[in-house]
């Protein structure tokens, strides 16, 4: 009935297991025998963690267990009539479920809300959007110079759809300190960038990327972005007319 790789799935004891086949191989049944032959030899299914990734799957796990167990009982075993009765309450579902379980249980450890829920997809991705945007307005109001580069060539749906689909990324540790970074006040769309107050020359490629050639002229709001399309995101209506005086 079992290959021999099945069959030493189902005995193996004394450490981790791995078992990695395609779909339709049958380690759903593997799984069961091997609970099965687990509860023959004095282990309770209610001692039991048994995950799955999905609902449909958690519900199909918890059937077969069930079968094989009633299929024992009615063979004459009475100890699996028992355990027939305690699969209801055996820990067999989603990874989700557990983990909420476990959530809810030890809230105060965990220092959580005891009436959190499972965001559905609709509920995440409002959340998600929302993230998104305060993270956009956070970039608008620091400055930082290499996302201002990039507004120049995206828009903001166009920059929050990339991010999306980025990886998620180590964070920043913010106690180090950075050293400066020289900054542009940009003109609107078309313009050249000038430097801020009090800003040294810029040299070689630098310079001539930065339009240091350009008449100078002295950001009155010492450097906050106004941003191209007439949209003051971070507010500089000073330095743009000081733009349109040049």
């Amino acid at each position: 009935m079992w290959t021999q790789e099945q069959q030493d799935a189902i005995d193996a004891r004394g450490g981790s297991l791995l078992v990695a086949a395609a779909a339709g191989s049958g380690k759903t049944a593997v799984l069961t025998q091997r609970i099965l032959a687990l509860c023959r030899e004095g282990a309770s299914v209610d001692r039991m963690l048994v995950v799955t990734f999905t609902n449909a799957a958690a519900a199909e796990m918890r059937a077969r267990i069930l079968a094989a167990f009633s299929a024992e009982a009615d063979a004459g075993d009475p100890a699996f009539a028992e355990q027939a009765a305690l699969v209801e309450r055996a820990d067999i579902c989603t990874l989700h479920r557990f983990c909420i379980g476990v959530l809810r249980e030890h809230f105060q450890a965990a220092g959580v809300d005891p009436s959190f829920r499972l965001g559905d997809e609709a509920a995440v991705q409002v959340l998600r959007e929302s993230a998104l945007a305060d993270a956009i307005d956070a970039c608008y109001e620091t400055g930082d110079p290499d996302f201002l580069a990039l507004t120049e060539r995206m828009t903001d749906e166009e920059i929050a759809a990339a991010a999306v689909r980025l990886p998620a990324l180590p964070r920043r540790p913010v106690a180090v300190a950075r050293p400066r970074r020289r900054r542009l006040c940009r003109r609107p769309r078309g313009g050249r960038p000038f430097p801020r107050r009090g800003a040294a020359p810029l040299a070689g490629a630098r310079a001539a990327r930065a339009g240091a050639t350009a008449p100078r002229a002295v950001c009155p709001n010492r450097g906050v972005f106004c941003r191209p399309r007439g949209a003051l995101r971070a507010g500089c209506g000073r330095a743009r007319r000081a733009v349109q005086s040049l």
